[in-house]
């Protein structure tokens, strides 16, 4: 095929094809490309007729790709990775950032954390604009895949696998009571009592 065929297709098709793949859901492949559901299907229906492959059936609520479709996701999966390093800028100045992030977490890092990052967090990158969200550990994963989640404070109560994660430091744990409390000068049975406690 000539370049000036290539041109006069659309490629962006193949990205699609590709997050439909991944997603193995046409609801969810939507949201990845901030498209309508009935879009995301007219998108869908202008792959086959592209390739001339049903490229998936669908099996309850998911739709499995045919061998076809695993095969060509196989092939672009490289060119895709070279255009988006292409399109990356090489140099990130978080100053001239402006975009919009959305930040799920805990209660804890809001009162802990965040008011003690976010002051250098404005001053490293001012035209940022910061959202949150409740944090939902049990679907953690949909949050940061299907949610629009830019990111989550927590520490993970279970893998997570696939994502990518960063330490940001030790969290520490005291107890505290009284100096007139009982305790107070007996620090080899409060430590005693702590080690049963977390028992």
């Amino acid at each position: 095929m000539e370049l000036e065929e290539i041109y006069r297709r659309d490629l962006n098709l193949l990205v699609a094809l590709k997050v439909l793949v991944e997603e193995g859901s046409v609801s969810q492949a939507a949201v990845r490309l901030n498209l309508s559901q009935s879009a995301t299907s007219r998108v869908l229906g202008r792959l086959r007729d592209l390739l001339g492959d049903p490229l998936f059936t669908r099996q309850g609520q998911r739709i499995i790709p045919t061998s076809k479709a695993l095969e060509i996701c196989k092939q672009i999966d490289q060119p895709l990775e070279s255009f988006r390093q292409l399109l990356t800028p090489s140099e990130f100045n978080p100053y001239y950032c402006n975009e919009r992030f959305l930040i799920a977490t805990t209660d804890y890092a809001m009162q802990t954390i965040l008011p003690y990052a976010l002051p250098k967090i404005y001053q490293l990158a001012p035209n940022i604009s910061l959202e949150f969200a409740p944090l939902q550990h049990e679907s953690l994963f949909k949050q940061l895949s299907t949610d629009k989640v830019d990111m989550a404070i927590c520490r993970p109560t279970g893998s997570v696998t696939p994502l990518h994660q960063e330490v940001l430091g030790p969290v520490g744990v005291s107890c505290l009571v009284s100096k007139h409390h009982p305790l107070a000068d007996k620090r080899y049975r409060l430590k005693i009592t702590l080690m049963r406690l977390m028992q």
